[in-house]
């Protein structure tokens, strides 16, 4: 399988800067041996110096119009290769070799065995010990079998039988596993399992499903009176009692009394042309024998909205098909002979937590337009607007306290045409701000020729198009639990085990999905920086911006507790100079920790500002994990075994896989489609089975009745 991947140049500010090649500057990493094709060089120097170096260059006779790359465009609509056969030595073949040719060695290793063994041994050297005191005192009897019968003793301690037995334990273990279609890929972990204190848990994916539903998008527009009401200090609901609260439109009543048609749009055709084209265009989606390949969200949104995905890897609308909402999207004029393409993708970084990409709109008897359209997390975007809405941080966290998933969606045009065309969508979209007052524009002065030059566009950086944006909406998913996840977890905590919620999604939303699965049951406190907040959020590659950031939120006075289920503006100051400070917070309330809070939290502990045990004690006492690398997910785990805890991980296996591989017991979960597809072939290895065994057992009675006709 081929697989593109996108890598970013990194720029040495400093000599003595550190690089961290697992976690921020793996973007900038390539491996030994990986093929470059396509390049980007930032000046003529270095690109002559290129070609000087690599003298079997081919001839340029067979270039493309493209000057961008030094390759010919590639066949078959962008098919860079065709991979005739693949072997065991990649990285999911390994897994796969595990799997079919497993050969682990079945080990009894472990404490529990190591003890009973002690004790047997207690015994025996008492016994030995009475038998050699006896015989000591008869002279006649032989020293030599006496010495023999005190080895002989103390050698059957243990058993010729536990080995196998204790073997035997685990293999059981494994069959039972095998019969529930869990594989083992190191038998030796089995024994751990028996011996967990702390279950941990990625979210998306595992305690809930991983398939998305958007639940629509925000209205801009929102008058004074719903903006009291969000305002008003209600307890939330969760996702689960909004189902039981919709009617028969599908359009439920939120806490406060707010319903979610006054909050956005449910209908996918009614979606602005800049909420429209943002979906349609800002992905990394890929078309691959008629089916979208890529990331659940994305393939979600896509489809709700009723476009179709070409190969060459244009969008355009399904006419005559059904959207969300039921609407068919022939009625909707607004989406009408649309085809988005996109020129140049900036890939999602988790440090910056967005995503952006270059594309063109083609519009029928309209000028071609061009368009920087921004997707990521709400208090990423929101720093980057050229004009905040009011009520923009409120909304967000709203829905996000709801349990929903909120991405924040921007845009800012590139060539003029953005002005008519923004003009023209003011009086058909309900959903649009006004953001264009008088003669304000929205877009910079670049020409069509500039724009469709793919090197003109590599040489610029994506700041420069990720800054003075434009707000469109946030685009609301909702992501259901799975059935059995509470059911799982409250069995867990009744058995005495902790349980941990370690994920990448926003605090309030983790919160939210914690608090309907009993991971968390007290009020919850959460260790954030409110000062100078948009300094925080903002994570750019530069080594001199990091270091001003760090030295403004260094002090741990800037740091303060806050209670998420009342959402005060006044945070709580703990003294964590302690542990018992720490016992006596966890006995009232369950904390939550962000990965920028668990990095804050760990430099002090660097700088020895605060005591490591606090530290330990602290990332063990944690109930919810939010917006956590995976490095950071794999720090958590690696604490918590340092303590002498016994750890298990269960994860998708996507971005966990240094958790899963850190933890005592990894659980890596296979997800809903993938299982009912192996459900599906098994079923027919079945059918064919019975089938097979039916033929030869007609085939042997005829031949009997033959053979008796023979013989009378």
């Amino acid at each position: 399988l081929f697989l593109k991947n996108f890598k970013k140049k990194k720029k040495m500010v400093h000599k003595s800067e550190i690089l961290d090649l697992k976690g921020t500057h793996k973007i900038s990493l390539i491996s030994g041996g990986t093929k470059i094709v396509v390049s980007h060089f930032e000046n003529e120097n270095e690109r002559e110096q290129e070609r000087s170096d690599d003298n079997k260059r081919k001839s340029n006779e067979d270039k493309d119009d493209d000057k961008s790359t030094e390759l010919p465009c590639p066949p078959d609509n962008g098919s860079i290769g065709f991979v005739l056969q693949t072997g065991y030595h990649t990285g999911q073949g390994e897994l796969l070799r595990t799997i079919l040719f497993s050969t682990s060695r079945v080990t009894v290793n472990n404490p529990e065995a190591f003890v009973f063994i002690s004790i047997l041994l207690c015994f025996a050297l008492m016994a030995a010990g009475y038998v050699l005191y006896w015989g000591l005192q008869d002279e006649t009897r032989s020293m030599y079998k006496l010495a023999l019968n005190c080895i002989m003793i103390i050698t059957s301690v243990v058993p010729p039988e536990l080995p196998m037995e204790l073997s035997l334990a685990v293999n059981n273990s494994l069959i039972k596993l095998h019969k529930q279609k869990i594989f083992c890929t190191e038998a030796f972990r089995v024994p751990f399992a028996g011996a967990v204190e702390v279950a941990c848990f990625d979210k998306t994916g595992t305690l809930t499903s991983d398939s998305f539903q958007v639940v629509g998008c925000t209205k801009l527009n929102l008058n004074q009176q719903i903006v009291n009401r969000l305002k008003a200090p209600t307890q939330t609901k969760s996702t689960y009692e909004l189902k039981k609260d919709k009617g028969e439109t599908g359009v439920g009543k939120m806490d406060g009394g707010v319903e979610l048609s006054e909050l956005l749009v449910a209908n996918a055709t009614k979606f602005s042309f800049d909420v429209a084209v943002i979906i349609a265009g800002c992905h990394s989606l890929v078309c691959f024998e008629d089916q979208i390949i890529g990331d659940p969200l994305e393939k979600s949104a896509l489809q709700t909205m009723g476009w179709d995905l070409q190969i060459n890897g244009t969008v355009t609308p399904k006419l005559g098909a059904t959207a969300a909402g039921g609407v068919s999207n022939v009625s909707n004029k607004l989406h009408e002979e649309i085809e988005v393409k996109i020129w140049h993708r900036f890939p999602f970084l988790s440090a910056l937590k967005r995503m952006s990409c270059i594309v063109s709109v083609k519009r029928k008897n309209k000028p071609l337009l061009f368009r920087a359209i921004v997707k990521g997390a709400a208090e990423t975007i929101g720093s980057r607007l050229r004009e905040r809405p009011v009520n923009y941080d409120l909304v967000h966290r709203y829905f996000s306290r709801q349990g929903f998933r909120v991405l924040a969606l921007a845009w800012k045009g590139l060539n003029e045409a953005d002005d008519n065309n923004n003009n023209n969508n003011d009086n058909n979209n309900n959903n649009n701000n006004n953001n264009n007052n008088g003669n304000e524009t929205n877009h910079e002065n670049m020409s069509i020729n500039q724009l469709k030059n793919k090197k003109y566009l590599k040489s610029l950086s994506r700041d420069h198009f990720e800054k003075d944006l434009v707000f469109a909406g946030f685009l609301i998913f909702a992501c259901p639990h799975k059935p059995d996840s509470k059911d799982c977890i409250v069995q867990l905590k009744a058995s005495s085990h902790a349980v941990v919620m370690i994920t990448g999604d926003h605090v309030l939303t983790a919160c939210a999905v914690a608090r309907d699965l009993t991971i968390a049951t007290k009020p919850i406190l959460s260790l954030e920086c409110r000062q100078g907040q948009e300094q925080e959020q903002e994570q750019e590659q530069e080594q001199e911006q990091e270091q001003k950031r760090e030295a403004s939120s260094s002090s741990i006075e800037a740091w303060k507790w806050y209670n998420l289920d009342l959402d005060e503006d006044q945070g709580i100051v703990i003294n964590l100079q302690s542990v018992e400070h720490v016992l006596k917070t966890i006995e009232q309330y369950d904390l939550c920790l962000s990965g920028q809070a668990l990095k804050h939290l760990k430099d002090l502990a660097d700088s020895q500002r605060l005591p490591e045990p606090v530290l330990d004690r602290l990332v063990l006492a944690t109930r919810v994990y939010a917006r956590t690398s995976p490095v950071q997910k794999e720090f958590i785990l690696s604490t918590m075994k340092k303590q002498g805890i016994t750890t298990l991980m269960c994860g998708d296996g996507t971005n966990d896989v240094g958790a899963l591989k850190q933890a005592h017991v990894g659980v890596a979960l296979l997800s809903a489609a993938a299982a009912r597809q192996v459900e599906k072939q098994e079923e027919l290895m079945e059918k064919k089975k019975k089938k097979n065994v039916f033929e030869v057992g007609y085939k042997k009675k005829i031949y009997i009745y033959m053979y008796i006709y023979i013989i009378l």
